[in-house]
């Protein structure tokens, strides 16, 4: 385990990966069948036609984009159904758009790292990628698209949806080693899924956003009934808290240090907690806030804001 700092070892085990002993071993296991994973999937038939692909857009330069499509489809039906790879084309370009959003939020995911991951698909982010005079090297981001990509298809009946990728950021900035970092985002979704698949949204997402409003009624009646009287639903300001555990909106390194206690509490409650406290310590301002006011102060963007939540988290 000494690859690993304490904090990632502290985090895989209370998202109940790690195993009581025979850690090691167990470790070993995991990471063959990880690797699996990705020759079964990722080292399948799409890569034969990415490289195709590859090789005749550049011996080719003047091709119509007419001419590109007409091309794929024939190296595609050679090697598998058309539709079948259409399918899976369109999966990793919702993950590579929807990633490559949050790289000026996460800037550690620019950073290279030491696993060599190939690209699948010919997409327009590969053909930029491609011009490039620098040879491409793999960062964190490839990591966190190919553990996107396994994940959904390994788990068709869950698929991509947007805020996956910032649940899994924490933990490839804190674990880092993709096999685990894999394991741990399978167990984190088992947890969180009652909240991002739209079939259990009813039961799930609007359920705690009904829980939540009713405990801030209790708890802070007069931040209650003023920001209702604004015409705001305050679980709404704070639903995208609720799906991605925090990290849609706050720095990667306060998300780091939120998830260091509330992954071993319960997490609704806790996020509910933490909320709380920040609305508190806004109470004087927001009783007097109009709606614009209101939402600027819950915005948390700006430097004020940073300096109230580290105030929280040292409590």
């Amino acid at each position: 385990m000494n690859n690993y700092s304490e904090r990632a070892i502290k985090w895989m085990k209370v998202l109940g990966y790690l195993p009581s002993d025979g850690i090691n071993q167990f470790l070993d296991v995991m990471e063959q069948k990880y690797n699996q994973f990705v020759i079964d999937i990722t080292k399948s038939n799409e890569l034969l036609i990415f490289q195709q692909l590859s090789q005749y857009t550049l011996e080719v330069s003047t091709q119509t984009e007419q001419q590109v499509e007409e091309q794929k489809l024939k190296i595609i039906s050679q090697y598998m159904n058309i539709e079948q790879y259409q399918q899976n084309e369109q999966l990793y370009s919702m993950i590579e758009i929807d990633n490559n959003r949050i790289l000026s939020k996460y800037e550690f995911l620019k950073n290279p790292c030491n696993f060599n991951i190939q690209q699948l698909f010919y997409t327009n982010n590969y053909a930029f990628k491609s011009n490039q005079k620098d040879a491409y090297s793999t960062t964190y981001l490839d990591v966190l698209k190919r553990i996107l990509y396994i994940y959904c298809k390994l788990h068709p009946n869950i698929g991509y949806i947007s805020g996956m990728n910032y649940l899994l950021a924490p933990i490839v900035q804190v674990i880092q080693k993709e096999a685990d970092c894999y394991f741990c985002f399978e167990l984190l979704i088992e947890k969180q899924q009652h909240l991002l698949l739209q079939s259990d949204n009813q039961k799930g997402l609007k359920a705690t956003m009904n829980s939540f409003d009713e405990f801030i009624k209790n708890k802070e009646p007069q931040i209650y009934d003023h920001v209702n009287e604004l015409g705001i639903i305050l679980s709404l300001i704070f639903v995208r808290w609720f799906i991605t555990l925090f990290t849609s909106d706050l720095d990667i390194q306060i998300v780091i240090e939120l998830w260091d206690r509330m992954l071993v509490e319960e997490y609704q409650e806790y996020q509910f907690k933490i909320i709380l406290e920040l609305l508190r310590a806004l109470k004087g301002k927001i009783l007097k806030s109009n709606i614009n006011q209101f939402l600027e102060l819950i915005s948390f963007k700006n430097e004020n804001q940073v300096k109230l939540i580290n105030s929280i988290l040292k409590k």
